[in-house]
């Protein structure tokens, strides 16, 4: 699945920005799913990227 994400994300310009993780991580905190000091601890940025990526890819297959 995960390749599938990249590989349409590629083919279609889709890429993440500060702004786009910044927003991810604020809609995490906002549902109660994770304090802020839980998401510091529990993902990396590097991983906020990659789940920011799978909401904007499946965004643009949704459309």
């Amino acid at each position: 699945m995960d390749l599938l994400i990249l590989y349409i994300a590629d083919q279609n310009g889709i890429t993440v920005t500060g702004g786009d993780i910044a927003e991810y991580k604020s809609s995490l905190m906002k549902r109660g799913t994770y304090s802020e000091e839980e998401l510091d601890k529990t993902l990396s940025e590097r991983k906020l990227a990659h789940l920011a990526l799978n909401r904007k890819v499946l965004a643009f297959v949704a459309k």
